[in-house]
């Protein structure tokens, strides 16, 4: 498959929403720093007896605690914005590398990939935003309060959570290769069940026991696949997150035990720490949940990676033609002045006879797995914006009538032929085995429609009946 595209990532990934979504969570954590020192210097103030500066810091302590609010809920507000872009942008990407390539429609690539595009890419994309979101929260919140705790109180604060931050680095160095193996087997497990349940509803409700005992095996291994490499995963991610953090904690301990032992008789600067030591537990719960966040990060990565290296999937070399049987295929002009049957040795000759004609029905004939689906798939390629293919089973297609699917067989598809009627631009009709599935009477009027479209577009079609 396609190396995975590095930028796309990046492409997706930033944009206006993310942008102002970090903005309002760096104004919320600068809040909650400001407090972190209101409280630090209302605490120093008491203890030298100026209560009236104390009175003051505490009021703009308890006033940080309403204002916060306001920008950690824009913040969120912008995370989902960020999160429906980022997925937007991912399959305006796909669409326009792919739009057009008929070939890889046929069932057995939408079996393998389908669920990449209709699953697993939204299922990605949030929670890449959401992982991004609450590393960068977590980090700024830390970095800040550090900061603050440091000035406050003693500037060798920074060296501790440096050496503590050492050590993360360095394990991070260690299990990265690790993290990023799980991870991505626990994504293409996930993958492969989505893959089976977009199998469930035809077998199911079509209520032959024997496909639908086939199609529960299939679900059960596929199931239980996807529960241990998810085990797997969240398992590497704990116990490596827990022996790091547990030996940068012991780094931060040593330090704050260091500053009691010198300032042991200060009582404004014991006073200091003490009052800070529930924000640094906090700062401590945030290193872990940091690095937590940051081993899923790296596993994200490798998940959106292999996410974005699908979408050039459908550019990968291959010579369709070889499946083509030319002798076995005829094509018969019911619309020329001359009867009889036309025959090619070519994709470029069918072409260039193609390009000749103003109008006209061409039937193509030939025996199954002759490659009629493929010659058709070939032109729709060809021929990009100027052909509208429409293949047999059309029923995902969008269409302008609402009601589309709720009519009869017959009737959707003389709907979409007067949709097709007035596509300006579209010169040839492409149709594979539309008479599949109707009855004498609509053969008729379809066979009709067929007959008046062809009067203004050059339609070729392939017979499930002839």
């Amino acid at each position: 498959s396609p190396m995975p595209n590095k930028s796309l990532v990046r492409a997706t990934l930033t944009n206006k929403e993310a942008g102002l979504c970090l903005i309002w969570a760096t104004l919320q954590q600068l809040v909650v720093a400001a407090s972190t020192y209101f409280i630090i210097e209302a605490i120093q103030h008491i203890t030298e007896n100026r209560f009236a500066m104390a009175m003051q810091f505490s009021a703009a302590f308890v006033a940080s605690l309403v204002v916060v609010f306001l920008p950690n809920t824009i913040s969120v507000v912008y995370l989902q914005k960020w999160q429906f872009r980022s997925f937007r942008l991912f399959v305006e990407a796909f669409i326009k590398e792919n739009c057009g390539l008929t070939t890889w429609a046929h069932s057995r690539e939408k079996s393998r990939f389908e669920s990449w595009l209709t699953n697993e890419s939204s299922l990605v994309y949030r929670h890449a935003t959401d992982i991004l979101y609450q590393a960068y929260s977590i980090l700024i919140s830390s970095v800040l309060n550090i900061l603050v705790i440091s000035v406050a109180i003693d500037k060798r604060i920074i060296g501790w959570y440096m050496a503590a931050a050492a050590v993360l680095f360095v394990s991070n160095m260690v299990f990265q290769k690790r993290i990023k193996r799980v991870s991505l087997e626990e994504q293409r497990a996930r993958k492969d069940l989505g893959n089976v349940m977009l199998l469930a509803w035809e077998n199911i409700f079509t209520g032959n026991r024997h496909c639908l005992e086939n199609w529960k095996a299939k679900f059960i291994d596929s199931l239980a696949l996807a529960g241990r490499s998810t085990v797997a995963y969240d398992l590497n991610r704990s116990l490596i997150s827990s022996a790091t953090v547990s030996l940068a904690l012991l780094v931060i301990a040593l330090g704050n035990g260091i500053y009691l032992f010198e300032n042991q008789t200060n009582l404004p600067m014991v006073a200091g720490l003490l009052i800070t030591l529930p924000r640094q537990l906090q700062i401590i719960q945030n290193i872990f949940a940091f690095f937590n966040t940051y081993l899923s990060w790296l596993g994200v990565v490798s998940q959106l990676k292999e996410l974005t290296a699908i979408i050039g999937l459908a550019r990968t070399p291959r010579d369709l033609q070889t499946y083509i049987q030319w002798p076995s295929l005829s094509f018969s002009d019911t619309e020329s002045a001359t009867t009889g049957e036309k025959r090619f040795d070519s994709l470029r000759g069918f072409l260039n006879d193609l390009g000749q004609r103003e109008s006209g029905r061409l039937t193509l004939r030939g025996n199954n797995g002759s490659g009629k689906s493929t010659l058709l798939s070939l032109v729709a390629e060809t021929t990009g914006e100027a052909s509208f293919y429409l293949p047999s089973n059309f029923t995902d297609l969008a269409f302008s009538d609402a009601n589309l699917m709720n009519y009869s067989d017959g009737n959707r598809v003389l709907a979409v032929f007067r949709e097709m009627n007035g596509l300006s631009g579209v010169k040839i009709v492409l149709l594979d085995e539309w008479d599949a599935n109707l009855d004498c009477a609509n053969l008729e009027l379809v066979d009709a429609a067929i007959t008046e479209l062809a009067r203004s577009k050059i339609v070729i079609e392939s017979r499930h009946r002839a």
